[in-house]
């Protein structure tokens, strides 16, 4: 449903090339996924859906009945899913004549 709205759901996949792009040394990344169960999460999840619905459903990406369908699935109450992957992505500025360079 973001990419629906145009949230580049690889972007993430490109950062480490950046970082190194930019002379970014250390440069590291890590992928986690959590499990989505009934809660906060969920709450979160339903309100995002509910907040682009008609975006999804006037763009074509989705109708009324695949979301109702979704929000039904996000309801029950023995859910437990794969949460969406977090991709953490870091790396620092090199040192340059000995010290750290520290903020923007």
């Amino acid at each position: 449903m973001l990419a629906a709205i145009g949230v580049r759901m690889t972007f993430g996949n490109h950062l480490p090339s950046l970082l190194l792009g930019l002379g970014a040394v250390d440069v590291g990344a890590e992928e986690t996924a959590h499990l989505l169960r009934p809660g906060p999460q969920v709450a979160l999840r339903l309100a995002t859906v509910r907040a682009l619905r008609t975006h999804a459903v006037a763009s074509g990406s989705f109708t009324d009945a695949e979301i109702d369908e979704y929000c039904a699935l996000l309801a029950d109450p023995d859910l437990v899913a794969v949460n969406s992957p977090l991709l953490s992505v870091w790396g620092r500025r090199p040192d340059r004549g000995g010290s750290v360079t520290r903020g923007a």
